[in-house]
């Protein structure tokens, strides 16, 4: 089992966040679309959470520790995992998660999805957006 195999294995498929006490739903609902659909995201099954459910949750830094798994697993299997936005916007909001140090192995994972698709990242010029530390390992590879 690779390090990836072995973190989705903890992942709670038939729960969600709110299941999970990652975060307490709203009851009221709110004048702002931003907070309505987090709370609307955090309330589905972490099976069935699309793209823009998980980049949602990992920009608002929502059950981290299940979203960015699951984000992982999907980037491994397409770089360019597109939300709302454009292709690759999974992969940046990975990339700019500040919360790496609570996320050690998945940072590992991280870097080395990286490196397996560096040029799909290049010729996406996603790298371009990249912090610094991730932009080094790039170009230096």
């Amino acid at each position: 089992m690779n390090n990836l195999e072995l973190i989705m294995s903890n992942v709670k498929w038939n729960m969600s966040l709110v299941d999970l006490g990652e975060f307490e739903r709203l009851t009221e609902i709110s004048p702002y679309n931003l907070i309505n659909n987090v709370n609307r995201y955090a309330a589905i099954m972490l099976k069935d959470l699309n793209v823009e459910g998980l980049r949602m949750l990992i920009t608002q830094g929502v059950g981290l520790k299940y979203c960015v798994p699951i984000a992982l697993s999907r980037l491994k299997k397409d770089i360019l995992a597109e939300g709302d936005f454009y292709p690759g916007d999974l992969f940046m909001a990975v990339a700019d998660l500040n919360e790496w140090e609570e996320l050690t192995n998945e940072k590992k994972i991280f870097l080395e999805i990286i490196l397996e698709n560096k040029i799909a990242i290049l010729d996406n010029k996603l790298d371009s957006r990249l912090n610094v530390q991730f932009q080094t390992l790039i170009t230096n590879s």
